[in-house]
């Protein structure tokens, strides 16, 4: 019996977090099979949206800079990502964070009815090391409304 090959998932991860803290994550979503690209700022993240139309998947903070060298994070600019990576037709979106999601429950409905075709999903940064909680968020970024992605051969 073979090992079951996932297709490979084009991958934004927009976090600060991404190139130091949570660099360890990075590893395990390669050998999960994302394509990954990183954005550490709300601007790079836009940028790279906009350069690559073939994103399926972004994992993001809530709580981004808005720019490199900034020095100001914004607290709720990662539920503005979503939505302009949901225009861009981005169909799995997983907000990984330290914000409790009853902060912007209200912000993050409003996303889930704006777009009824994107799959959303919520995790905190505090609970990544327990059990099946890696493992569900790479399910959720590979689960959209209409099943799994369509593997990329890029």
């Amino acid at each position: 019996m073979t090992d079951k090959v996932e297709p490979l998932v084009q991958l934004l991860w927009a976090d600060d977090d991404s190139t130091d803290a949570l660099e360890a994550l990075a590893d395990y979503l390669d050998d999960a099979n994302f394509q990954l690209e990183r954005a550490v700022d709300y601007q790079s993240a836009i940028n790279k949206l906009e350069e690559n139309g073939g994103i399926q998947s972004l994992l993001l903070d809530v709580i981004l800079p808005k720019a490199r060298g900034s020095g100001s994070l914004a607290y709720d600019l990662g539920i503005t990502l979503a939505d302009r990576a949901a225009e861009r037709g981005v169909k799995s979106i997983v907000f990984l964070t330290v914000v409790r999601r009853s902060e912007v429950v209200d912000k993050y409905n409003e996303l889930v009815s704006k777009y009824p075709d994107v799959e959303f999903s919520y995790f905190d940064k505090t609970r990544l090391l327990e059990k099946h909680v890696l493992e569900n968020m790479f399910h959720c970024l590979r689960t959209t409304k209409s099943g799994v992605p369509e593997a990329r051969n890029d």
